[in-house]
Formats: C-alpha cells, structure tokens, sequence
C-alpha cells in the first residue's frame, strides 16, 4: 500500500526511502516517491488524489451558509497559508522505510475473575517457547513412573 502526504487536501506520494536490487542484483538505496503510489497514480491516470479545499463543493456550501465568499471563510475558519505550508513541509520531511514493526514480548494474563488452580494464566501476544500449556506440564509432573 502506498504512503501519501497531503497539502490542502490535494494527495501525492509521500518520499520512501528503501533498500532495492538492481538487474544485476547489487543493493542500491532508492529515495523518492512512493513506488507503490505512484504505480497507482499510472494506473487511474492521475497526477494527484483529491482536489484543493477551496474547490471542494462542502467548503463552498459551509461559506455560502454563512453568507461568505470562499476565500472570506478559508480566513475565519481555516488555518493561514504559512501554517498549512509549515505543516506540509513537516509531513514531507518524513521519509516511510516501510520496516516491520518491532514485536513486542508476551504479557502474562491471568483468567478473569482471578486464578485458580487449574489455570495459572495464559501468554497474550507474541511468541513462546513452549508448545504446551502450564496445566499439562504440571500434570506431567505429578504422574508416577
């Protein structure tokens, strides 16, 4: 899936920075738009999603019931020109890496209402050694040879 930014409601690819393989199977460093969106943007034929909040029929409709111009309620009502160019310019600064997330350890959970002596609780999230439970081990244990 594609990472996008977006500046007044107008979306483009957002910057990707990623590890490839050329032909010849040398690493390379790839910085710029997202590959992935801008494959997507080839295949509907568009430079860009969306459209400028000016142009948007309920920006327009919103002045309109306020008796306003569009350009009068983008004054009142919308952040100004330097403060939405600061905000993009941050947002595009950001380069996507596309890494997996970290995996976070297991948390012990016990059952509701308490424990007991037949459960001593589960492991939420990731991943465990053991491939049995507490319950069968402890069973294991007390069996006679």
């Amino acid at each position: 899936m594609g990472s996008w930014v977006s500046k007044d409601g107008v979306w483009k690819p957002a910057i990707e920075r990623v590890a490839v393989y050329d032909k010849n199977g040398d690493p390379t460093i790839y910085e710029g738009p997202d590959r992935s969106a801008m494959e997507y943007l080839k295949e509907t034929g568009e430079t860009h999603l969306g459209m400028h909040f000016t142009e948007d029929p309920d920006i327009i409709e919103r002045a309109h019931e306020r008796k306003m111009t569009v350009d009068q309620f983008c004054k009142t009502a919308i952040h100004t020109e330097e403060k939405r160019k600061a905000d993009y310019e941050a947002k595009a600064a950001i380069k996507v890496n596309h890494k997996a997330p970290e995996r976070k350890p297991a948390q012990k959970q016990t059952q509701t209402g308490g424990t007991n002596t037949a459960g001593a609780g589960h492991l939420e999230g990731g991943f465990t050694e053991s491939t049995s439970s507490p319950v069968t081990e402890a069973i294991a244990k007390t069996k006679v040879k």
